[in-house]
């Protein structure tokens, strides 16, 4: 039986009393006229009176939502403005600030410019005034920006009731989802060329305007639904997969999440738009870099895998390319731990997931919202990162980027033509291939150099490199 509250009781209450009353009254009126007393309602009689007294009060209560005036619990303002405040002597400053809300107060103020006007935050009607936006954003700051984080431990730390809490999350989540199409988008024709531009300065990789690569997102709860065992990964207990396109600047352009943990990248990759329509989103010659785990195609290059059974070794011309393409691959791993760095949560997602859809779809709408947070703060050049995050770990990977080594036009002229519709998938790798076997040589460690590198350098032969040094030659 369901329980009721305390205002369905009361009103179940004043109905049965009310009912009771007008069958007295009645009882009473039919009585005087069987002893033929006529006459008209006296407006002064007990049960009259008291009729219209629980009709009146029976009606104020069903058109009431609460069954007594509800009080409603403050939350604490001065420990918001504590931790803003920065003049004198700053309860936080910068770095603690950043540690506790994941980006610096001067972050906090664009991203409030951005979400100030979202719908979800106009005051409604009725209800209590909303707190300040800049405090819900900080609450959904402190919040994602923890490993482990709950509702109680949120309240202590921020003395902020728990429905304030949640709600104040699901705004600035909802704000952030509302412009996504803002912040989330694959560039434009313009665009990619600028910035395939861009990485072949840096990495001599032609026409190549995006890096791909693959992540599992941890969920702190073992699931609670018919195929648990397919979000069993590797790596995690249960997880989900995501699959991620980014750019030279580390801002994440398209990604898919939702597949259990146990879904192969490249079965993500394949259910992508990008992959199923991928003229809508490259030029004949343009393409994206990716690791192993994905097939090759006109717009996918990825790098050789070991093949031949035991034997892990590649030609070394496949080695070569394999170690050209490692620096720019590094980029995809940087916006890996970038984003889960500044939201930590995604390390450990504190969200059950269940048989209703719904529950996924929650999921997936926090993952779009950090996205969002994320592309945000690399577009405002935001200088906050996470301590366990290193980007220099790569810097020493090759010395192909200097700005000067670039294709020629003569040496590029096949990259930037279309393949035929009946060309194999992965002709587009090969030709690139070639290019990078024809104009880089790296000598193996500890071993001579045979090569006239004075020849082909037309260098000083007195002048010698250590051998030892991971070098890169150019022709």
């Amino acid at each position: 039986m369901p329980c009721l509250s305390a205002r369905g009781l009361a009103l179940n209450m004043l109905t049965a009393t009310t009912r009771r009353i007008r069958q007295i009254f009645i009882i009473e009126n039919i009585v005087d006229l069987l002893d033929g007393n006529l006459r008209f309602i006296n407006e002064t009689n007990e049960s009259f009176i008291a009729l219209l007294i629980y009709q009146q009060n029976l009606r104020n209560l069903r058109n009431t939502r609460y069954y007594e005036i509800r009080s409603y619990r403050r939350y604490d303002i001065a420990i918001y403005e504590r931790d803003l405040q920065y003049q004198d002597v700053p309860w936080l400053n910068e770095k603690d600030f950043k540690v506790k809300y994941r980006t610096s107060r001067e972050g906090l103020d664009n991203l409030t410019t951005l979400l100030h006007d979202a719908p979800i935050f106009t005051q409604g009607a009725r209800g209590p005034k909303q707190m300040p936006v800049k405090y819900q954003i900080m609450i959904w700051l402190h919040f994602f920006g923890h490993e482990g984080m709950t509702v109680e431990s949120q309240r202590e730390t921020l003395h902020t009731c728990k429905g304030l809490l949640v709600l104040a999350r699901e705004r600035v989540t909802n704000a952030f989802n509302s412009s996504r199409g803002n912040w989330i988008h694959w560039p434009d024709t313009v665009e990619r060329k600028v910035i395939a531009r861009r990485i072949e300065q840096e990495f001599f990789l032609p026409n190549c305007v995006a890096i791909m690569d693959g992540t599992l997102l941890p969920l702190q709860f073992e699931p609670d639904c018919a195929d648990k065992a397919d979000y069993h990964g590797r790596k995690y207990a249960y997880s989900i997969t995501c699959n991620v396109l980014c750019d030279d600047k580390c801002r994440i352009r398209e990604y898919l999440a939702g597949f259990p943990g146990s879904t192969h990248d490249s079965r993500v990759w394949r259910n992508m738009d990008i992959y199923l329509n991928p003229k809508e989103y490259f030029d004949s010659n343009e393409y994206v870099l990716c690791d192993t785990a994905y097939e090759p195609d006109w717009f996918c290059i990825p790098a050789y895998k070991c093949i031949n059974g035991n034997n892990l070794t590649l030609p070394p011309n496949k080695t070569e390319f394999n170690f050209c393409l490692a620096r720019p691959r590094v980029k995809g791993e940087h916006v890996m731990g970038i984003w889960k760095g500044r939201i930590p949560f995604l390390r450990s997602i504190r969200m059950k997931l269940t048989d209703k859809k719904e529950s996924m779809e929650k999921i997936l709408r926090v993952i779009d919202a950090t996205v969002v947070f994320h592309n945000i703060m690399m577009d405002f050049n935001d200088s906050e990162l996470p301590e366990d995050v290193n980007l220099d770990d790569a810097s020493t990977i090759t010395d192909i980027d200097d700005p000067d080594s670039v294709p020629r036009p003569h040496e590029r002229l096949v990259l930037d033509m279309a393949l035929a519709d009946n060309d194999e998938p992965g002709k587009r790798r090969e030709q690139l291939l070639r290019l990078v076997e024809e104009h880089y040589i790296r000598p193996v460690y500890g071993s001579p150099v045979s090569i006239d590198m004075s020849a082909m350098m037309g260098i000083n032969t007195d002048s010698t490199s250590d051998i030892g040094e991971e070098i890169i030659f150019s022709d």
